[in-house]
């Protein structure tokens, strides 16, 4: 999404003050911000990265390098984003030679007294710290933002800041429940950071919040709920697999359908669902066109088109291949543990389906039927069998790249 400038942040404050919901950057009129010792910072919403500040800790009795924001009042925030000075695609050359290195301390966002989002930062951030920083999490209302640096290991580092930018809505109706997204208790890691997406996106549609719910809370939502289904109770064993498969209850690929008011994702394996999701995301205007917090292209309170469901789409190829190493969005390798990174996203988003490396989030290898993919028969390899797309398509449970 592109920055505001200062005549669309009026523009903004007037639609907010004027009543309906409004989803977006939020225009930062009447913000009080300041570092966590209470002096105060500017320059930080003038959209100019030559104008950044630089936060540390003059002696230990002091607080932590971080930024605090009043709002003025009680404000539904879903994303924070912070810009380095130096503009720049973050990509990382060689993560595994760095694999054993820890990051050098962690940014953690609060909104209210509420903890919403952290976010590790490299080792090679640079002292003072300065890398683009996009937190995304759950509406959260509140009217103080924390965001704060805690450092891992001495020598603590600064941090420099150039821009600071809020999203998420105005208006009074914000505070009205309607619309949810209804993800399982205890989702796998592909499917949360699908109900993510449709969060985030949804609501700048809709202009309105539409949470990440439990099935128990679903019902104090009367507006329409988007429902994404976990199937890994189907595919126990590969001879389960195979037979719930063909027997239709294991759809592959694309596959998003209307019952009554929910909007159903139900697709095997997750990838598929991370692929229904984004499709019906760009069937609404989405766009991802540049690995960078404002690489996206959101048509802003245009709506959600429910009329083109059902919504059902087999892949043209089993695999569409990057011949160089999607991971280098990602400081580490995949296998160790990190926050999901916007910029990692954008090009799974685009429909690549493998890499060079074949690199991947850890979690993208989802655990089915107590923590392991159903065995299949010796000799069997999707590979190099005729069976190959649809065995690719319904037995991985990888989203980014089919197993061996």
């Amino acid at each position: 999404m592109a920055r505001q400038t200062p005549l669309r942040a009026l523009i903004g404050l007037a639609l907010a003050l004027a009543g309906g919901a409004r989803a977006g950057q939020l225009a930062p009129q009447g913000w009080r911000i300041a570092d966590l010792a209470g002096q105060p910072l500017a320059g930080l919403t003038d959209n100019r990265l030559d104008t950044s500040v630089t936060l540390r800790r003059a002696v230990p009795q002091d607080p932590p390098p971080g930024i605090l924001i009043d709002l003025g009042r009680p404000t539904v925030v879903d994303r924070v984003v912070l810009t380095g000075p130096q503009a720049r695609l973050l990509y990382w050359d060689h993560p595994y030679e760095n694999r054993a290195k820890p990051p050098r301390g962690v940014v953690v966002c609060t909104v209210g007294d509420r903890k919403v989002a952290e976010f590790a930062l490299p080792y090679d951030a640079g002292d003072p710290i300065d890398t683009e920083i996009d937190l995304r999490f759950q509406p959260t209302a509140g009217r103080l933002v924390r965001i704060e640096l805690q450092a891992k290991s001495p020598p603590e580092p600064a941090w420099t800041v150039a821009e600071l930018e809020l999203y998420g809505f105005g208006g009074p109706r914000a505070l009205v429940k309607q619309d949810a997204v209804v993800l399982p208790n205890g989702a796998a890691g592909p499917l949360a950071a699908a109900a993510g997406d449709l969060s985030y996106y949804l609501g700048e549609l809709t202009g309105q919040p539409v949470p990440v719910v439990a099935p128990e809370q679903a019902g104090d939502y009367p507006g329409t709920l988007y429902r994404l289904e976990d199937l890994k109770s189907l595919a126990p064993s590969y001879d389960e697999l195979t037979r719930n498969a063909a027997a239709g209850r294991l759809p592959g690929g694309v596959h998003v359908e209307r019952e009554g008011r929910e909007v159903v994702f139900r697709a095997w394996p997750y990838r598929a669902v991370l692929q229904s999701v984004w499709e019906f995301l760009e069937r609404q205007g989405v766009r991802w066109l540049f690995p960078d917090a404002h690489g996206d292209l959101v048509p802003t309170g245009r709506g959600v088109d429910l009329d083109l469901l059902p919504l059902h789409q087999t892949p043209a190829a089993a695999r569409i291949y990057a011949n160089f190493p999607l991971a280098g969005f990602l400081p580490w390798p995949a296998w160790v543990q990190q926050p999901l990174r916007q910029e990692f996203l954008t090009l799974w988003r685009q429909r690549w389906s493998d890499s060079w490396g074949g690199l991947q989030p850890a979690w993208a290898g989802a655990e089915v039927g107590g923590g392991r993919p159903p065995a299949r028969p010796t000799g069997f390899c999707p590979r190099s069998s005729r069976r190959s797309s649809t065995a690719i398509l319904t037995i991985s449970t990888r989203w980014s790249r089919p197993a061996s």
